[in-house]
């Protein structure tokens, strides 16, 4: 066995709009060697409030992964200081300077990284000194893709000719691996996409555990079900009148994958995914990681959150500020022993029409999904031998085969189980059906000669569940907010419009009564954020069909288009949570913070009913607006009307809760300018945004449906999107 080595290497990347700083360095092999890195400066300026956190986070995740074999002793440490540029060495250890130690995957700050930017304020420049102490190092490291040195060798990690893995083999058990972070998010569907990257974008760091492989749950390449929501298929919309879709994260997302993906591939929408997570140095996501409990105080705040993977044998003991539960399944919440519910409340509880008359605990079903391919030549079908459900006319007489090429929402069931807990049972019987449907299309002989050439190219394991926990929150939105008109919220977060569906819960076990009900919303509605904060867990927050609904409110709330903006929005109040030192139970209650979140999720591109673009700091509001050109539908100046899309017609917002016309600027043709003249000259400008067309009224989304996707227009720019434009500032 080869001798025990101390080679290590420290990494870390620092980036400052388009300059990189790369440092990096390694120690030499002596057990007592302490090697101060390669140093950078950094204007104070330039430095977001998170910048040092995030480097912080990026020692911690380097530990995780390159070193952390010789940082399992108690007296390695990983050392950050920070110090005023008074010569260009590093003071002395007790000279003052400010020092934050970061040990093995635990972040521990002597000063809150706020503070510490608040004292180096009126500084012009920051210095960073990055020390790797390697002492009692005891474990072999092998190879690793760090760049090559300067001096000329193949870099810090020379290849260990007896080919030892940085680790040694790992025995029973689980590695504990201690998190620290703003924002700590469970579960990776539609609505932990959302709540993800709302936290991270808005500038904290965030910790995201999903149990599945892949981001997405329900829309995932596993289960393949398309994103709905308040454009209910494109059948709410009018162009110039109803523009429904969803905006901010789902809609960049869906553009995306549009021009990435032309073929519909369902694997690259999961790419896309964890592209944009990817894609933010303070967004640490964990997959195939499952949250498994979590720790509370006297007054129940959540303490921590342990979460494990199997795959790695790996625990994380995660410490936030700030816990959101996306799980779908409430699970976090159901672990901090918050106040839920599972199940159909009474009419006479919340005053319901279309409510039980008798409060119950069943919930609506899971599906199992599959796809199917006209293959040009006969392609007989037989069911294996141990699945033996068959099914006849008499059982389709509500569920007959519409399509053959993707089906079918209605192979679906939960009662007389639970969903949570009876969850493989529900799996397996579901799979059944699924192939019971498929032999009744193919060999009943009542489809006999539209399927004979058809065959399965595609079908889940994994059901998609529709419903399980919710948790009450602050506030729960029932069915009189949404129809005959819906409620005004002033702390309205999102919007809403998919008609209340309310689904049988014996499923495809119960043929003699239709799979569901539906009623018609007339209006887009919005969503108060309060229905995302827990009631009684003061730092705990939730999104999507978890949140706090009544099981008649649910029905439609719970599409994964509507879940996806319901995190967005609860992301980005996380995030103000945090750089606030609130807790989300008070910042729902204070109106000025509620009006910010509202303002930062409007920039963002989220549509908000009833509420409009007002922020103080926006320039554009106060110019003097003209066009060379302009239609009576689109004049110049509704460039800043304060809302972005028209939701005025038919379909669309009520008149009290929306602006009328279509908020835009259409010119008569091209080239065409359009000019803002302000009367004082402007002096510093942080950022230009501008919102163009991408016909929000269609019907736009992933789909593995052939009917869908010949619907759409898909793998090519909106044609009414801006192909190019250019931006010009003039002095007076």
């Amino acid at each position: 066995m080869a001798e025990p080595s101390h080679r290590l290497a420290l990494k870390c990347r620092l980036v400052k709009g388009d300059e990189d700083f790369n440092i990096r360095g390694w120690t030499k092999d002596h057990a007592e060697d302490i090697i101060s890195v390669r140093r950078c400066q950094l204007p104070v300026s330039s430095i977001p409030l998170y910048t040092l956190h995030q480097l912080l986070l990026t020692l911690q995740s380097l530990f995780a992964d390159d070193v952390k074999s010789s940082l399992r002793s108690g007296d390695d440490v990983a050392r950050v200081r920070v110090w005023i540029p008074n010569s260009s060495q590093p003071p002395a250890a007790d000279s003052g300077a400010h020092e934050l130690k970061v040990a093995y995957a635990l972040m521990e700050c002597d000063k809150d990284i706020q503070t510490v930017l608040q004292d180096l304020k009126d500084e012009e420049q920051l210095n960073i000194d990055l020390q790797l102490m390697t002492s009692n190092c005891r474990h072999p490291v092998g190879t690793h893709g760090v760049e090559g040195g300067d001096d000329g060798t193949d870099g810090p990690f020379p290849i260990d000719p007896q080919g030892q893995h940085v680790d040694p083999p790992i025995g029973g058990g689980m590695v504990d691996t201690p998190l620290v972070c703003d924002v700590f998010v469970a579960g990776g569907g539609s609505a932990g996409i959302g709540a993800a990257l709302g936290a991270a974008r808005s500038g904290v760091s965030v910790v995201c555990a999903h149990g599945r492989p892949v981001l997405g749950g329900n829309a995932s390449s596993e289960v393949k079900l398309h994103m709905v929501g308040a454009d209910c298929q494109g059948s709410r919309g009018k162009e110039l009148e109803v523009e429904a879709r969803e905006g901010g994260v789902l809609e960049e997302i869906r553009l995306d994958n549009s021009m990435c993906n032309p073929q519909f591939c369902a694997e690259m929408l999961d790419l896309t995914f964890l592209d944009k997570f990817r894609a933010l140095p303070n967004l640490n996501l964990l997959l195939n990681t499952w949250l498994v409990s979590c720790t509370t105080d006297a007054d129940g705040k959540i303490t921590g959150v342990v979460a494990e993977s199997q795959l790695t044998q790996r625990r994380y003991i995660i410490t936030a500020n700030v816990y959101i539960d996306t799980t779908g399944d409430g699970r976090l919440g159901a672990e901090a022993k918050c106040q839920w519910r599972q199940g159909r409340e009474a009419q006479s509880e919340f005053k319901e029409s279309l409510a039980m008359l008798k409060a119950d605990t069943a919930t609506e079903g899971s599906s199992l999904a599959f796809t199917a391919k006209d293959m040009g030549k006969p392609m007989p079908f037989k069911l294996p031998p141990t699945f033996n459900r068959r099914f006849t006319t008499e059982d389709c007489v509500h569920r007959r085969p519409s399509r053959l090429d993707y089906g079918f929402w209605w192979v679906e069931m939960s009662w007389p189980w639970d969903t949570v807990s009876d969850g493989g049972t529900i799996a397996s019987g579901l799979l059944e059906a699924m192939l019971g449907i498929w032999d009744y299309m193919k060999n009943s002989g009542e489809m006999a000669e539209e399927t004979s050439h058809w065959a399965l190219d595609w079908f889940g394991y994994l059901p998609c569940k529709r419903e399980a926990r919710r948790i009450k929150g602050v506030y729960t939105q029932t069915q009189n907010d949404i129809i005959p008109t819906p409620t005004s919220f002033s702390d309205a977060v999102c919007h809403s419009g998919w008609g209340i569906d309310l689904h049988n819960p014996q499923g495809i076990n119960d043929p003699a009564r239709p799979p569901y009900s539906s009623t018609y919303v007339p209006y887009i509605y919005g969503t108060p954020l309060r229905c995302f904060v827990s009631a009684d867990v003061s730092n705990m927050m939730m999104a999507g069909r978890l949140a706090s609904f009544t099981h008649v409110a649910y029905g439609s709330q719970r599409v994964m288009a509507t879940c996806n903006v319901h995190g967005q929005a609860t992301g980005t109040a996380a995030a103000y949570a945090v750089l606030h030192t609130m807790s989300p139970q008070d910042v729902c209650k204070n109106p000025d913070a509620v009006w910010s979140i509202q303002q930062q999720l409007l920039r963002d591109d989220q549509f908000i009913p009833g509420q409009v673009n007002q922020d103080p700091r926006d320039k554009a509001l106060t110019a003097s607006i003209t066009a060379t050109s302009e239609q009576d539908t689109g004049p110049a100046k509704a460039v800043i009307s304060g809302q972005t899309r028209a939701v005025f017609g038919k379909g669309g917002c009520m008149t009290s809760q929306c602006l009328p016309g279509t908020n835009r600027w259409i010119s008569d043709g091209l080239p065409a300018t359009l000019t803002l003249m302000f009367e004082e000259p402007i002096t510093s400008v942080g950022q230009v945004e501008l919102v163009f067309d991408t016909a929000m009224y269609r019907w736009f989304t992933f789909s593995v449906s052939r009917e869908d996707q010949a619907r759409m227009l898909w793998g090519q720019p909106m044609p009414e999107t801006v192909k190019d434009y250019t931006i010009e500032a003039f002095a007076a």
